[in-house]
């Protein structure tokens, strides 16, 4: 995991650049800051953690939005040889107030030689207002407003669980990025130990040569 992180901290920014946005300049290490800046501006986990705030917003909008007046319309009507069945429009338009309580105000017209008699209304149609209610559901707990504080309290606690995980991801990001530096500047001492054990060699074989030293010494 964390080498995955540091290659893809060091694709993100491309030939290890980037001194800032404006002023992008090649360079051959990766400092401290700039490893830190990149994993916390692109990181796919840093990004997904940045936008949990904008997604609990989302939520409690669409939670608020229980309350949000509705309009519907409901048309229909049946023809048979020229003759008109029936045909029935309705539109209305409900208020949220309470609970699942709604104010409704509607109009209706409906018309036609087989309409059922409880449907009858005026040549010019029939407004009606009143307040909806389904019985037995939920007449003692208002869960609509139930619903939008809860979706308050997961925000508020989103935003701390958010930026404790956004902690820890950038702990581990620095443990990454002080475990890769440790292990350069130990493959740096290995490498310096082989030049100078060839070079040794390299003055060993000499002196051979020479006859100052026996053959045995190159072993």
């Amino acid at each position: 995991m964390s080498r995955l992180l540091l290659l893809f901290t060091i694709l993100a920014a491309p030939g290890w650049v980037l001194a800032d946005d404006q002023d992008s300049v090649m360079v051959k290490e990766l400092p401290w800051q700039l490893y830190m800046s990149r994993v916390y501006r692109y990181h796919p986990v840093a990004e997904q953690l940045r936008l949990q705030p904008a997604m609990a917003e989302a939520m409690l909008l669409e939670t608020k939005g229980a309350f949000d007046p509705k309009i519907a319309s409901e048309y229909v009507h049946k023809d048979f040889k020229e003759t008109q069945y029936f045909e029935r429009w309705d539109t209305d338009i409900k208020v949220p107030v309470w609970n699942y309580a709604d104010l409704k105000l509607g109009y209706e017209q409906n018309r036609g030689v087989w309409l059922n008699p409880e449907a009858n209304v005026p040549d010019n149609g029939l407004i009606y207002a009143g307040v909806s209610v389904p019985i037995g559901r939920g007449l003692f707990i208002d869960s609509r407003r139930a619903a939008i504080k809860k979706a308050i309290l997961e925000l508020d606690g989103n935003e701390a669980e958010r930026q404790k995980n956004m902690n820890k991801f950038l702990l581990m990001s620095a443990k990454a990025y002080w475990g890769w530096a440790q292990a350069y500047q130990q493959l740096v001492l290995a490498e310096e130990g082989v030049r100078l054990a060839s070079f040794r060699l390299s003055g060993t074989l000499q002196n051979v040569t020479q006859g100052a030293a026996a053959a045995e010494d190159t072993l």
